[in-house]
């Protein structure tokens, strides 16, 4: 008897001193969104990307995936690496082009370049691909909520473009490079015809026209000066300039 109670003792130590198994939870693709949002706020990107990739890979509902897919391309933003934002939701849109959400991953890609642009002479380029995505926004999804915002960053974008052009116009111009000048003016004066600086412009192409003999263009260009900026000085200063540079011509040829 007393053996059989010692033996019963020691299965009992043994058995208290196996360790536990943890049982796995169940995968919950809510939980974990949930749980990747905590993380995100706490800024914890790299530990909520895992777990929002993993909903990706496992949720079979439809429900939850496009949530998280979005939130990868989130954290992105939040981490400051605009190149792999702007992928993510490109793949968002390739994968769910008509989800409830499509309009904002367009117009987090608006976005994700608008902030790059750093003025006409670094950031041009990013200006040109924010304007395509605010177009594309409004043309793909004309009832979305970002509308009214597009619309004001697509004019600051156009901004931006239109002063680079004028800037190598410019420096065409005082190179000595009419041509390369009227080229650049031109183009400007037809895909920016509200640039804030086209009385600047117009002054450069009657200046422009005259060195390079084209009279009727000189004369249209000054008279647009003065029927579109009858206020500026630029009309007077034109007329200057090409009066000084027949002046310079003649002496020149004797």
């Amino acid at each position: 008897m007393r053996k059989l109670i010692i033996i019963a003792f020691a299965v009992m130590l043994m058995a208290s001193c196996v360790k536990k198994i943890p049982v796995a939870e169940p995968f919950s693709p809510a939980r974990d969104l949930e749980e990747a949002n905590r993380k995100l706020d706490e800024g914890y990107e790299e530990e909520a990307r895992r777990l929002l990739e993993n909903i990706i890979r496992l949720d079979t509902t439809g429900e939850y995936a496009p949530l998280a897919h979005l939130r990868v391309a989130d954290s992105y933003v939040m981490e400051d690496l605009p190149d792999l934002a702007a992928e993510e939701y490109k793949d968002f849109l390739n994968i769910y082009p008509r989800h409830k959400y499509a309009s904002y991953a367009q117009y987090q890609i608006g976005m994700v370049y608008f902030r790059l642009i750093k003025g006409h002479d670094r950031g041009v380029g990013y200006a040109v691909k924010s304007l395509e995505a605010f177009e594309t926004l409004n043309s793909a999804f004309p009832r979305n909520p970002y509308r009214k915002d597009a619309l004001i960053k697509i004019e600051q974008c156009r901004a931006v473009m239109a002063e680079h052009e004028f800037k190598v116009g410019e420096f065409y111009y005082r190179k000595g490079s009419c041509r390369g000048a009227v080229g650049r003016f031109e183009g400007l004066r037809k895909d920016f015809p509200k640039y804030t600086g086209m009385a600047r412009t117009l002054y450069h192409l009657a200046v422009c026209y005259e060195k390079l003999g084209m009279a009727a263009e000189r004369d249209a260009s000054l008279k647009e000066i003065s029927k579109q900026f009858p206020a500026s000085a630029l009309h007077e200063k034109a007329i200057e300039e090409i009066k000084q540079y027949r002046e310079d011509k003649a002496r020149d040829s004797r």
